[in-house]
């Protein structure tokens, strides 16, 4: 379906300047997938390709600095940083950090489809784990179509055959093999071609000075000598960058007509922003992860950055579900669970406001308790009273019978003194909303009205 892209249909100047880049060829017919493009094609294009790069760069680069976290059998976080397990993935292998095997596994995934990891041995126990280069790897099947193992081909010409308990393959979905995953770039090839002949097309245009063609006229038909000998001449005095701006010199009965096309009538910008958009899109990567500020603002610029690291969360689970179920049993660890700690993202993290509203809602409809809110939110300790499930119109009693009660000491100085009455009010204020905090205020009005009222009649009586 896509051989109009193959090279016979590619002009000559982009076939020049990009048949060591982009190749585009089948995959070798032993993988026996319906994929028309072989990964190197990919890999060259995250190479050649700004826009590519940096999208799968950015995605890349953040996920490889989310901390991953292991769980043991019975759900307890392996913290110490002497474990087995956390100095294995701390350290992968001679030549990289987590980190940095982590970048490189999810940027093969994003550009090919594919990544792999190589797992060697000691014996049964696992050593290390290196990344394969997805454009290395031939599958290798059974008689009946099954995958029998991996033939990891060396620049040098020389094959390794791994197990397939020695690789783990991560993969994206694919409609044409259920052995090989498909690049997200495949449906941007189109795109892909079009930016590059853009590209060429600005890059000749001001390599000749940023003049537009033109048309010369003679009143008779030239022969074929004569007409090469003077585009010749043409060529060698005028054009190119060198040649700018010189005065043109025409024999008697020739004509030069310039161009009326100009840049003003060349749709460039739109052209751009649209392969822009619709690349960006198709990588889930929103303009601003690129540094393009042209459609930021303070009020989206939050919702971008939660844009993007709500479709990368999905990605990254799938490869940490292989990691605990496909690598962690292998080295005899069953019921452990690797996974991707998300939790400092402050893109991921609720509005405070938002939180303050729900967590509101939770008290006031009696579904959590204050103290809840501030374990589970902020893992703060609970406070005397914050273990009640009331209502605001009984906030008073229970701050009186929990807080005060433990708080005040003074009994002799009565519970009418102005520490005692003034913790009460705080408290009060805390958790009312504002109708009825001006309920409070009439209540406390008329509460100095007739305390002194109050404070004779209790001692006269007492």
């Amino acid at each position: 379906m896509f051989t109009f892209f193959k090279k016979k249909a590619t002009p000559e100047p982009v076939k020049k300047a990009y048949e060591d880049t982009l190749n585009w060829t089948n995959v070798d017919s032993s993988q026996d997938d319906a994929t028309l493009f072989h990964p190197s094609d990919f890999i060259k294009l995250l190479s050649y390709h700004w826009l590519i790069y940096s999208a799968i760069s950015a995605k890349a680069e953040r996920l490889s600095q989310v901390p991953f976290v292991i769980k043991d059998n019975k759900g307890q976080i392996i913290d110490d940083p002497t474990h087995h397990l956390i100095r294995f993935f701390k350290r992968p292998n001679e030549n990289q950090t987590w980190q940095e095997f982590l970048e490189t596994t999810f940027t093969f995934l994003e550009s090919t489809g594919n990544a792999l990891w190589e797992i060697t041995r000691e014996g049964n126990k696992t050593q290390k784990l290196y990344n394969l280069r997805p454009d290395k790897i031939r599958l290798i099947k059974d008689g009946q179509g099954r995958l029998a193992g991996y033939e990891y081909i060396a620049s040098e010409g020389r094959s390794t055959i791994l197990d397939l308990k020695d690789v783990l393959h991560f993969k994206y979905v694919s409609t044409s093999s259920e052995l090989w995953g498909t690049s997200p770039l495949v449906s941007l090839i189109p795109s892909v071609l079009v930016s590059i002949y853009l590209d060429l097309f600005i890059k000749n245009f001001f390599k000749n000075a940023g003049k537009t063609a033109g048309t010369f006229e003679v009143e008779r038909v030239l022969p074929e000598p004569l007409f090469q000998r003077i585009e010749a001449r043409i060529l060698k005095v005028y054009q190119g960058l060198q040649n700018a701006w010189k005065p043109l010199i025409l024999d008697g009965g020739m004509k030069y007509t310039p161009s009326s096309i100009t840049l003003d009538n060349m749709p460039f910008g739109e052209l751009s922003d649209d392969l822009i958009q619709r690349i960006l899109a198709v990588l889930d990567v929103p303009p601003i992860m690129i540094g393009s500020l042209k459609e930021a603002s303070f009020a989206n610029a939050r919702q971008q950055y939660r844009i993007f690291w709500e479709a990368l969360v999905p990605k990254a689970n799938k490869i940490a579900e292989r990691i605990t179920y496909l690598l962690l049993p292998e080295m005899g660890y069953d019921n452990w669970e690797f996974t991707l700690d998300f939790s400092d993202i402050d893109a991921l993290k609720e509005d405070a406001k938002m939180q303050a509203e729900i967590d509101a809602t939770y008290i006031k409809a009696h579904i959590k308790v204050p103290n809840e809110i501030r374990q589970e939110r902020w893992g703060l300790e609970g406070l005397p009273g914050g273990d009640e499930m009331y209502s605001i119109p009984q906030a008073m009693n229970a701050i009186k019978n929990k807080q005060v009660e433990k708080k005040v000491e003074a009994k002799e100085e009565g519970l009418l003194n102005d520490r005692v009455g003034f913790a009460e009010w705080v408290e009060f204020y805390k958790i009312t909303t504002k109708g009825e905090k001006q309920l409070a205020l009439i209540i406390s009005d008329f509460f100095n009205h007739i305390k002194g009222e109050v404070l004779d009649n209790v001692k006269a009586n007492y």
